[in-house]
Formats: C-alpha cells, sequence, structure tokens
C-alpha cells in the first residue's frame, strides 16, 4: 500500500463518519425540539438556542439518559476528527520528509 492510498482511505472515512456524526446529531436535534422546545422569547434567540449544540447534548441526556445515540454520534464524529487530522499529519510528514 502507497501513501497516496492510505491519505485516500483516510480521507474517506473520516469523510463517512462526519456524514453519519450529522445523520444522528439531526435525529437528537428532532427528539429535542419536540420534547423539549425553547423557551427564548425572540425569535433570533429561539433559532440560536434550538440549534445549539450544547443545548442538545444537555436536554438529550436528561431527556434520555441511557440512550446510545449520543454515544454514536459521539464516536463518529470523533473518529471523523481523528482521521482528518491524521490526513493531514501524514500530508505534512510527506510534504517535508526529502
Amino acid at each position: 500500500m502507497n501513501w497516496g492510498t492510505l491519505l485516500g482511505f483516510l480521507f474517506w472515512i473520516g469523510f463517512a463518519s462526519l456524514w453519519l456524526g450529522i445523520i444522528l446529531e439531526g435525529r437528537m436535534q428532532a427528539k429535542v425540539t419536540r420534547l423539549a422546545p425553547s423557551k427564548a422569547k425572540s425569535p433570533i434567540m429561539n433559532m440560536l438556542e434550538t440549534i445549539s449544540h450544547r443545548r442538545i447534548w444537555r436536554e438529550h441526556r436528561r431527556l434520555f439518559p441511557k440512550s446510545r445515540l449520543r454515544v454514536g454520534a459521539g464516536f463518529s464524529l470523533a473518529l471523523a476528527a481523528a482521521c482528518i487530522f491524521g490526513m493531514i499529519a501524514l500530508m505534512l510528514a510527506l510534504a517535508f520528509t526529502p
């Protein structure tokens, strides 16, 4: 296996896991929006509070304490970050080696 294949593998695994994490995050947001709507007064603050990542995780943990959806979303987003940072580090290492 050459370096280009490894970089491509890291890219596609990172992209797929990021896509899965975004889908799972959207499912969490839909559940939280339905069961615990925002209490903000203005429409702009209501929108910002509804899409707040911190609020979604906090309310989802409160509503569904034993849910595996948070674990799946967190794992897939962490895997995506690790693959993308690994790909960047490998590209930099290959660029600066003679």
